[in-house]
């Protein structure tokens, strides 16, 4: 399971009352419990087969799923473009978390969590995802979100000149084409 709800574990009073054992026996008789079990067995193998389906049937279905993300591949690209600092900022937690997974002697960070290091005045690096935020409207890699700008900019960045821009990209595990890309701007040269 990749997401469990708790209201899932909430049974219904009414069946409760009704599973009770003196509820059952007159309902209950052999050929019903069977019934019931044979369409449990179906409804498991169901789920049991859907979860995973989704991921390697993403391309056919014109979806992307967080685990179809190749993060490993992209961290394997990065570090040409990260050089040697130690910090990097991320836009979102998800893109930070990952990329730690994958590259565990670099620190990454989000413009909200850089508090709680000990950061120079001015950031090393800005790492995004530049993937387009609609599907299909563009192409191309979209530069930096505004809380990476506006972080920058608190730090003496005053613009974020598109030339020293890099953009990277890797296939979608179980894709064909699709690609993700991420973007990344060395601030100090």
């Amino acid at each position: 399971m990749t997401d469990i709800r708790d209201r899932w574990f909430a049974a219904d009073p009414r069946l409760r009352a009704g599973l009770c054992p003196r509820a059952l026996q007159p309902r209950l008789d052999r050929a019903r419990l069977k019934r019931l079990l044979i369409a449990a067995a179906v409804v498991m193998a169901g789920v049991s087969a859907a979860i995973p389906g989704r991921i390697l049937l993403a391309e056919r279905f014109h979806r992307t799923e967080p685990l179809n993300r190749p993060y490993s591949l992209l961290a394997r690209q990065l570090p040409g473009s990260i050089g040697s600092a130690l910090v990097v900022v991320t836009d979102t937690k998800l893109l930070a978390g990952n990329l730690r997974l994958n590259l565990p002697e670099k620190i990454f960070v989000t413009p909200d969590l850089t508090g709680l290091i000990a950061e120079p005045r001015r950031p090393g690096v800005l790492v995004w995802d530049a993937m387009p935020r609609k599907a299909n409207t563009e192409t191309v890699p979209s530069g930096p979100p505004e809380s990476l700008r506006e972080f920058a900019k608190q730090r003496g960045v005053a613009d974020l000149d598109g030339s020293r821009v890099e953009f990277i990209s890797a296939t979608f595990n179980y894709h064909r084409a699709r690609q993700m890309s991420v973007g990344s701007w060395r601030c100090l040269s």
